[in-house]
């Protein structure tokens, strides 16, 4: 088996781990809170965003396929920050989120406006995505060992979203950091890499399909 034919194999598990999760967000969506429901619209907006990229790729239309993943970057950032929003009752913290989303704004514009590259403001707009949400999944992590309000963690849905969210930020962090050099690397470590990203991926969508699992009907 060779290593492109793996990398497909991995492609194919990503699109079902996510076909499973949202299929599994329809059976429980009555029961979900608006954090869950946030989460399923993104899912939702993240397959539609990736059939529309791969058909723009078909006809080679690079503008529009870096139009198409920078909007879905804003949506996802807006989506998650939403996310925490409500998980975070007190005003201190969704205030500290707000300075997070104008901060993502402040840097993705500053980008567009000093280069006019689109290439290069997704990349900016991936790294400070995943470094916000990294620190925002850690203080959920810090807030529920020292309030200790939660009796049984793995029964909380929301502990099983924000561990897919450090996992697959905490290590796509790195591989967006260094994105515009492993373009560079040779084919065989390019597929490994690439590889890599969608076993995180996967991971993540199942992460997801276990919160969506722990939700209780009415």
């Amino acid at each position: 088996m060779t290593i492109k034919t793996i990398f497909i194999l991995l492609i194919a598990g990503g699109y079902v781990s996510e076909l499973l999760a949202i299929l599994c967000g329809f059976k429980k969506y009555k029961a979900f809170n608006i954090q869950l429901k946030a989460l399923f619209v993104c899912l939702i907006v993240g397959v539609v965003s990736e059939i529309s990229v791969l058909a723009l790729i078909t006809r080679e239309n690079t503008g529009l396929i870096s139009t198409f993943q920078l909007l879905f970057s804003v949506f996802e950032f807006s989506a998650i920050s939403y996310i925490y929003m409500n998980e975070f009752t007190k005003l201190f913290h969704e205030k500290v989120i707000w300075v997070f989303a104008l901060f993502y704004a402040i840097s993705v514009s500053i980008v567009y406006i000093n280069t006019r590259d689109l290439s290069q403001v997704i990349e900016v707009a991936d790294i400070v995505e995943a470094s916000l949400i990294i620190i925002l999944s850690l203080f959920f992590f810090f807030k529920v060992f020292t309030d200790l309000e939660i009796p049984r963690l793995t029964d909380y849905p929301f502990f099983w979203v924000n561990s897919a969210f450090l996992i697959y930020f905490g290590t796509s962090f790195f591989i967006f950091l260094f994105n515009h050099v492993i373009k560079d690397f040779d084919e065989t470590i390019i597929y490994f890499l690439a590889g890599i990203h969608h076993i995180i991926n996967i991971t993540y969508n199942i992460l997801l399909t276990v919160a969506i699992c722990k939700v209780k009907k009415p």
